[in-house]
């Protein structure tokens, strides 16, 4: 696909839905959206980003994100833009969303507020977990609701990240109050894909809820956002099985993993979820993969080594001593695994050796 203009993007479409044999007022049923709105569209008119956005996920998802950034390069109302911001700010596209600032900063009080907000977004992303972070966006001056909330989410992410989920779960319980004012269908869509990834982690590893974990994670996939998205339910799933069911464990996390595997960006995330896959296989006494063999870990499990050599690891001893206390049916193993898990406010994590302590006869409350 080689196009540069938004009226060759649009030419583009057209001879797509041609060659589909694909009808146009069928779509726009599907969609949710009168033939009208299409055809404007079509013939080159601005409408919602939401529409404009469902009409190329059902002509040609898989260049989804590249038609976009043609269809707001010939210029963006006002109520579109928050949306604009928020869906290249989720896909990643940094840079296009400082190109989208940059040419639309000066036109109103509107495009600055906004503006300014995702400026601040950009350059806070990497530094959440710093409480700073929230006294640094009270300077920001928000009038509009847009604003607000994505300001709010800066909140729940530093709580989040600091550990503490209860004012996280607050904050979301503001942000949601917040939503409800919204009539951006997009927007609604992407802020409580945000939402519901930070419950996925909550519900599951912290309050181990895995009822309410799988729920939320189902509804992500349903949703189908974004791959981000998709992979962060994958992972809740494949570890909510983890001491249920074998195939449905290997299974999600394989999905994910198929996912992760089309970013260049995310090789610490593979190897370290791999790794899970092997320990996973481990525990259920399967043969270890050879493609999940990824560090001296997994090596250790693929040859029955004892893990004795990781227990000074900080990453890795609450694994060693929860599989060595397990093989070895040791309390003293298990209990330490236990406080390590619990010490990286991984609750749900900390239930699996808890588990092996129940099968000794250890009075151990789940």
């Amino acid at each position: 696909m080689n196009i540069i203009t938004a009226k060759a993007m649009r030419t583009y479409l057209q001879e797509l839905l041609k060659s589909n044999g694909t009808n146009q007022k069928l779509i726009a049923k599907q969609i949710g959206i009168s033939d009208s709105y299409f055809s404007k569209f079509i013939n080159g008119k601005e409408i919602a980003f939401w529409m404009a956005r469902k009409i190329i996920q059902m002509i040609d998802k898989k260049n989804e994100a590249t038609l976009l950034k043609l269809y707001v390069s010939e210029g963006i109302k006002k109520n579109n833009y928050a949306a604009a911001l928020e869906y290249f700010y989720s896909k990643q596209e940094y840079e296009f969303v400082e190109d989208l600032i940059s040419l639309n900063k000066d036109r109103g009080p509107y495009f600055a507020e906004l503006s300014n907000v995702y400026s601040f977004v950009l350059e806070s992303r990497f530094t959440y977990e710093k409480l700073e972070s929230i006294e640094k966006l009270k300077l920001i001056e928000a009038e509009h609701i847009e604003s607000k909330i994505v300001l709010e989410f800066i909140q729940m992410y530093t709580y989040f990240l600091n550990r503490n989920f209860e004012i996280t779960l607050y904050r979301i319980e503001l942000i949601k109050n917040l939503i409800e004012k919204l009539n951006d269908q997009f927007l609604q869509t992407s802020f409580e894909a945000r939402i519901d990834e930070i419950l996925a982690n909550i519900y599951l590893k912290q309050n181990k809820n895995v009822k309410k974990a799988r729920v939320i994670a189902k509804k992500i996939l349903t949703r189908d956002y974004s791959e981000n998205h998709n992979m962060t339910a994958y992972h809740t799933l494949g570890l909510s099985y983890f001491l249920e069911s074998y195939e449905k464990s290997l299974y999600y996390y394989q999905m994910m993993l198929d996912l992760m595997e089309k970013y260049n960006d995310r090789d610490a995330d593979l190897i370290e979820n791999k790794m899970e896959i092997a320990i996973l296989q481990h525990y259920w006494n399967q043969k270890l993969d050879e493609e999940y063999n990824v560090n001296d870990f997994t090596q250790a499990l693929l040859i029955n080594k004892g893990l004795e050599n990781f227990y000074s690891d900080s990453k890795l001893r609450k694994y060693a001593m929860f599989l060595d206390g397990m093989k070895e049916k040791s309390e003293k193993k298990l209990l330490l695994s236990i406080h390590y898990f619990e010490k990286d406010y991984e609750k749900f994590r900390a239930t699996f050796p808890k588990k092996e302590l129940m099968k000794l006869d250890f009075a151990y409350t789940l």
